[in-house]
């Protein structure tokens, strides 16, 4: 999404946009998300990632994520667009995604187990491309992932993010306790599997609602006994989901599926096959209200002429 020439030529050229009379789009400890778009070229709407600049070494990360970020060009990776230091922040720049992110767009919804389904492998193709260029992400969560308006997925936040043959060997504690990896957790050496175990744990919140790990069966009790039964589905999940919820969920990370490999599995096939029979694109319900209306409006030119 990144153009040659910058959209903002200083932070001067930015301009807030209110909606619901706010532009705040997020808030962190050291952190805020507006939506802006430029005072010289306006039109197009971005997210604007104000970090704190608290220390040198922190300044350090946020240089690298943004510097990582800006290498990724994939349909289900947000754009970056640009960023703008000033004395106490960092000012990045990034694609807007008006749905939110993914926790807060399933939020009181009841939709089926296809499309929940169709959602979840958006995301793992964008993390295959992730893959495919020797990071990984090491944070999934609901929260880093965004919807756009088209209802498509948009992964985001690299600040835990590494390339992996620099991984080799590291045990570095990070990520979010409720989606992190046997080895994470207990500081074992990381590896791609170690997303896929993340993948496993948001599958099993996007068809339930909650994570599979509550108060009573904790991950590192979980992860100990191995026992998978412990794992509790609703009634109404088909085998092929919790069939796929479990793979992801081994711990042991050799006995994962990779990216391509659940990607590849049958009931992703399936759900492939079936929209080449119905026609379906990827996206969304306002992809096809927005054909909708161009169909009327072309329906309404011919009639007048």
């Amino acid at each position: 999404m990144s153009s040659e020439t910058p959209v903002f030529k200083n932070m001067d050229d930015v301009e807030q946009v209110c909606r619901n009379g706010n532009s705040l789009l997020g808030l962190g400890s050291s952190a805020g998300v507006y939506l802006v778009t430029s005072r010289s070229n306006p039109g197009r709407l971005f997210a604007m990632k104000s970090m704190m600049k608290r220390n040198p070494n922190e300044i350090k990360m946020i240089r690298k994520e943004l510097e990582l970020h800006k290498s990724l060009k994939n349909p289900y990776v947000i754009g970056f667009e640009q960023f703008i230091e000033d004395k106490n922040f960092v000012h990045a720049f990034f694609e807007y995604a008006k749905n939110g992110d993914l926790s807060s767009y399933l939020k009181d919804k009841d939709f089926s187990e296809k499309k929940i389904l169709s959602l979840f492998s958006e995301v793992c193709k964008g993390v295959k491309y992730l893959h495919s260029q020797g990071i990984l992400h090491r944070d999934l969560k609901p929260e880093n992932i965004l919807v756009d308006e088209s209802e498509k997925i948009k992964i985001c936040d690299f600040g835990w993010s590494t390339t992996e043959d620099k991984e080799v060997g590291r045990k570095t504690f990070c990520g979010t306790l409720a989606y992190m990896s046997p080895e994470v957790m207990f500081r074992q050496p990381q590896s791609a599997k170690s997303d896929v175990w993340s993948l496993g744990v948001i599958l099993f919140e996007m068809l339930h609602g909650y994570t599979p790990f509550g108060p009573i069966l904790t991950p590192a009790l979980f992860i100990k006994s191995d026992e998978q039964d412990q794992i509790k589905f609703k009634d109404s999940i088909s085998e092929g989901a919790r069939d796929l919820c479990l793979k992801l969920l081994r711990a042991k990370f050799e006995d994962r599926p990779t990216v391509v490999e659940i990607l590849d599995s049958q009931i992703m096939k399936n759900l492939e096959e079936e929209k080449k029979e119905t026609g379906e694109k990827e996206g969304g319900e306002e992809d096809r209200r927005r054909e909708g209306r161009r169909r009327q409006g072309r329906r309404r030119e011919a009639r007048r002429g």
